[in-house]
């Protein structure tokens, strides 16, 4: 496999799996805010629901822990393709 192929396969993966690090989430309760946030291994969106005044709902999205979070999905994604790529190359062997 060409390294341009792996690398667009990356890009793609790391995408990929950037955005299904959203199905983790955990519910955060303090006496004056209570928010989900979302990410894994980086939190990097939030959904605050209460706050000291009153009931909100508002989405932020941290954008250095996105970058960050993105930059390992590739980095895993790459080693993924990487080490699938040499597995099929000695099957045909």
């Amino acid at each position: 496999m060409k390294i341009i192929k792996i690398i667009i396969f990356s890009l793609v993966l790391g995408f990929l799996l950037a955005a299904a690090s959203l199905v983790y989430s955990k519910y955060v309760l303090f006496p004056d805010l209570e928010q989900t946030i979302y990410g894994f291994p980086l939190v990097w969106l939030f959904h605050q629901t209460n706050s000291i005044a009153g009931p909100v709902d508002k989405w932020y999205v941290q954008w250095s822990s996105l970058i960050i979070d993105f930059i390992f999905w590739l980095i895993i994604s790459y080693i993924i393709i990487f080490v699938w790529n040499k597995y099929k190359l000695r099957k045909m062997d």
